[in-house]
């Protein structure tokens, strides 16, 4: 007969099961699990000697992909401690308790280090890092507050008119691995996906810049497989491009978009009122080709390579006179026909757009 357990593994198996029940993760796509695997298979592989691993914040300097560190990490860790416990189920052979004990104790410490519920952490927090904005302090001496939105479409006007050429400027500065793909990004307003698979950059003829871009959300009548986007080849990251393209065709890829996305952050850093991202770039070059095509919502569509006009009203917009923050749009070109619906349903939408 086994002899009973002693008061200290008791406590350590109640900790266990308090941790796991206290517990709430939220559902995942697919994709993004696949990610937080493939994240976690990485932070294993930095197992030290003794079994522990380092903690998190030493493993990146970088805000952003901390995040994401800890989401996939202490997901796997709360995964590992329930496969854990579940492993001391009898019937389990006296050899094997110890081993298993010890295995409770590792992905406990991890799971109560990382919990699944939001906590404060070294990086999460750090006063001084993020500057009050202008609307902020004046709501503050009203003795208001503004609530928080993550509104891209509202963000958009909050930003300074140049501020794609700021973080073009800051990944000039920093040589950054992924500069041709940020130049594409910044030019086309292209899906991170889009732009993993592949972009073909090449020389118009005409002294501008032509991108062919593989669509990516197509359905049997959704979206544009393909699109080619005509953007004026002026400075910044068009001139880049340009240069790169001297010689002929280049196909531009990317990687994955979780990598692009947090690389765009990092670029920016806190130097706006949020930390921006790449579809903030896709908003602001949306309203860039509705400036560029003032009136043609079917242009605009095909830019974002949309086949359908209703989903414009969810991209964001500004001012005529605000011109164009990024590289001149041109033209679009898609083989899919763009379904109008704005004029029957909104006509005061299309009266706005134009």
């Amino acid at each position: 007969m086994r002899p009973d357990l002693s008061q200290e593994t008791k406590d350590l198996l109640r900790r266990a099961v308090h941790v796991v029940r206290a517990a709430s993760p939220a559902d995942v796509a697919p994709s993004t699990a696949r990610e937080y695997r493939r994240v976690a298979d990485r932070i294993f592989a930095r197992r030290r000697p003794d079994g522990s691993f380092p903690p998190l914040e030493q493993l990146t300097d970088s805000r952003a992909y901390y995040a994401q560190l800890r989401s996939a990490w202490s997901r796997h860790a709360h995964g590992e401690l329930v496969e854990a416990i579940s492993a001391l189920r009898p019937p389990v052979p006296d050899a094997d308790v110890r081993e298993r004990l010890s295995r409770v104790r590792l992905w406990l410490a991890q799971a109560e280090a990382y919990p699944i519920s939001r906590a404060s952490d070294p990086l999460t927090e750090r006063p001084g890092d993020r500057a009050p904005s202008r609307l902020t302090q004046r709501l503050a001496s009203e003795g208001s507050r503004a609530a928080e939105s993550r509104s891209k479409r509202r963000f958009l006007a909050s930003l300074p008119h140049d501020w794609l050429d700021v973080l073009w400027g800051a990944a000039v500065a920093a040589d950054h691995r992924h500069l041709d793909a940020i130049a594409v990004l910044i030019c086309t307003g292209a899906r991170p996906v889009e732009v993993g698979a592949g972009v073909l950059v090449e020389r118009d003829g005409a002294g501008g810049l032509a991108f062919s871009i593989p669509g990516a959300k197509v359905g049997e009548i959704e979206g544009q497989p393909w699109r080619r986007l005509r953007v004026a080849a002026g400075q910044g990251a068009a001139a880049h491009l340009s240069r790169l393209t001297a010689g002929g065709p280049v196909l531009v890829t990317g990687p994955a978009p979780a990598t692009l996305s947090t690389a765009i952050a990092d670029l920016a850093g806190w130097r706006w009122s949020r930390r921006v991202s790449a579809y903030d770039i896709r908003h602001q070059r949306a309203a860039d080709a509705r400036n560029a095509f003032p009136g043609d919502v079917a242009a605009c569509a095909r830019w974002l390579g949309h086949a359908a006009d209703t989903t414009l009203r969810y991209y964001g917009r500004l001012p005529r006179r605000a011109g164009c923050a990024g590289p001149v749009p041109l033209g679009a070109e898609a083989p899919r026909p763009v379904r109008r619906h704005l004029t029957a349903k909104r006509p005061e939408l299309v009266a706005e757009l134009g």
